[in-house]
């Protein structure tokens, strides 16, 4: 069954090619070759998501640091591009998790 799926895929990846060739618009190449729009639409969608470079410097995660101060409470938000956020006051950790969504 996987090969199968397999198969289609390379063919649906194939066809996505050969429009791109062809010079002509989506819809006019669909009713060329007799395929519905929506579906060839669709496999445009995975064939370029497929495509795409993976960037493995981007992470899914952040390192948080919580820095131990004794003389009084704050937080401190250090995004990935070096944007800071300083809480001079303590911080619910809810409202610190939606911060680094």
């Amino acid at each position: 069954m996987t090969s199968d799926k397999s198969k289609y895929r390379q063919q649906m990846f194939s066809m996505v090619e050969d429009w791109k060739r062809s010079g002509q618009n989506q819809r006019a190449y669909c009713q060329s070759h007799s395929i519905s729009y929506h579906q060839f639409h669709y496999w445009y969608k995975r064939y370029k998501i497929a495509q795409a470079p993976v960037d493995d410097s981007r992470s899914s995660f952040i390192e948080v640091q919580v820095p131990a101060v004794q003389s009084h409470d704050y937080a401190e938000v250090i995004y990935p591009d070096g944007k800071r956020v300083l809480f001079h006051q303590a911080v619910d950790v809810s409202f610190l998790k939606a911060l680094i969504k």
